[in-house]
């Protein structure tokens, strides 16, 4: 952080074409104060040093008024909440993503004039953008993008450029419970046929997704490294919750992985884009499509593993296994992953009857015994 010049938001170097008409810019940290500002007035280096200079002085001279400094939240994202979660937080790439809406919303504005009421507006606008997918954009969404304005303006706070954070009057959107949205089998052969024109890789993915329950971000990351044919199982080192995990692969499993390796080596991504020909977004498009085509309803790729959750249940798989397979922290996540089969739960009365059945039928000492007690009238 230091005295510099800035075209168009991006920082510019002595040998920037644009060098004339860029802005100086004063950055820098000092006593919980975190200072951004623009000196447009500045001419040289030396005067911009000289605001500067100037600003200490009135922060040591406790002087400085915090109400005539302009941040503004967008750059205070980049410059201070970003580059925190990049060296804080493995999924610091959700936090880039989400913070993009509300840079896009809240552009121009100062830190100081971020209020519930602007706040307000923003959650119910983003309710009502569609995803990128054309669908309803769902409240836990947009919850999580409040989390982050939150923590933003929490840092914010601590840096003294805003008295409280105004998130605190703000309620969260209320979320629905969990989903139970799985596959039928009747589905599964359908959305499979309506892969195939999009060659070997996608029907891929989401066979190996079904058979092992892996997180889509998982398996676009997984490398052939992490597949042991020996042991039949693939290596998981980098999860959601930070604790890397080892899933068992079925034949069908190990036949796709086999399919798929040809001459890619170790180090290589399994669904290497080079190889795939989509990266990460025109896949799920691809897949939105064929689940459409196929006439399946209400179905997102993360659904599959919601599907392998409930089919373990429904053959049995005690439930703390199948939260070790699905890398859950806690017993309650999975069971908002695995679903009870109406089938199953059929089964589970109907065996429920039979039992009472039997109980209230008469035994054959009973019958006897009544036979002796009628002859003997």
């Amino acid at each position: 952080m230091a005295v510099y010049k800035r075209f168009k938001g991006k920082r510019i170097k002595t040998n920037d074409p644009n060098w004339e008409h860029g802005t100086w810019v004063v950055e820098f940290s000092l006593r919980g104060h975190y200072i951004k500002e623009a000196v447009p007035e500045a001419r040289t280096k030396k005067q911009a040093e000289q605001v500067e200079t100037q600003i200490k002085q009135a922060i040591f001279d406790r002087k400085y008024n915090k109400a005539t400094a302009v941040t503004r939240l967008s750059d205070f994202v980049d410059d201070v909440f970003l580059k925190w979660a990049k060296e804080s937080k493995r999924s610091w790439k959700d936090d880039e993503e989400r913070a993009r809406p509300i840079k896009e919303f809240f552009k121009g504005r100062a830190v100081r004039d971020i209020t519930p009421i602007l706040i307000e507006k923003f959650k119910f606008e983003r309710l009502k953008t569609p995803t990128r997918y054309k669908r309803e954009r769902s409240p836990a969404t947009v919850n999580r993008e409040l989390q982050v304005l939150s923590r933003v303006l929490s840092m914010a706070y601590e840096n003294s450029l805003v008295d409280s954070n105004p998130m605190s009057r703000v309620k969260r959107l209320r979320e629905p419970q969990g989903r139970e949205r799985y596959l039928t089998p009747d589905e599964e052969e359908k959305l499979l046929k309506a892969l195939v024109p999009y060659g070997e890789h996608l029907p891929a993915l989401v066979n190996l997704a079904l058979e092992t329950g892996m997180r889509l971000g998982e398996l676009l990351n997984a490398r052939w490294e992490h597949v042991n044919p020996m042991t039949q199982t693939i290596y998981i080192p980098q999860t959601k919750t930070d604790k890397p995990r080892r899933i068992p692969l079925s034949a069908k499993a190990l036949a796709i992985l086999k399919s798929l390796r040809q001459d890619a080596p170790e180090k290589e991504l399994i669904f290497d884009h080079a190889r795939t020909g989509r990266k990460r977004r025109q896949m799920m498009v691809c897949f939105e499509s064929a689940v459409k085509k196929a006439e399946i309803t209400d179905f997102r790729f993360h659904d599959l593993r919601h599907t392998f959750a409930t089919r373990l249940r429904a053959a049995g798989t005690h439930e703390m296994d199948i939260m070790t397979l699905l890398g859950h922290s806690t017993l309650k996540m999975t069971l908002g992953y695995s679903h009870a089969v109406p089938q199953k739960l059929r089964t589970a009365i109907d065996s429920l009857a039979q039992g009472r059945v039997l109980s209230f039928a008469p035994t054959s000492r009973q019958v006897a015994g009544e036979a002796r007690t009628h002859g003997g009238r």
